[in-house]
């Protein structure tokens, strides 16, 4: 299949998108978008700074936490969309199929240390942080 394929995605059955996750060098810095877009902080992580903004069931995640992979990441990007979490009835199927599309895995993304990122999203998709 040629990953620049656009037929859907059926074999993973989409639900939707959890959150998206941005990356940005502070909260001030993407505060007024998302609010002139209707989105309002609706949580903070408690021991770093990641925010949650919500606008009825849409979830954007703020990532400005001083971790040196994630500095990195801004340094060469500047503010970017840094994860994209979908539902799905069946994550293994659809990570192939994702894959299989072009989209990389987070333990051979360019520009920084993967094994630390893997376990980075690993952490933060099995926990509640949120206060």
């Amino acid at each position: 299949m040629d990953q620049n394929d656009i037929s859907p995605v059926s074999t993973a059955n989409l639900l939707g998108i959890e959150f998206i996750e941005i990356v940005a060098p502070s909260l001030e810095s993407v505060t007024p978008l998302l609010t002139e877009l209707g989105f309002s902080l609706s949580a903070k992580h408690r021991r770093k700074d990641v925010f949650l903004f919500q606008q009825n069931q849409l979830k954007i995640i703020i990532n400005c936490s001083q971790d040196p992979i994630l500095e990195a990441y801004v340094g060469e990007m500047g503010i970017a969309l840094f994860a994209i979490a979908f539902k799905c009835d069946d994550a293994s199927t659809a990570h192939a199929e994702f894959i299989k599309r072009g989209a990389w895995d987070s333990s051979n993304h360019s520009s920084f240390n993967g094994s630390q990122y893997s376990r980075y999203r690993r952490n933060w998709q099995h926990s509640n942080l949120f206060s």
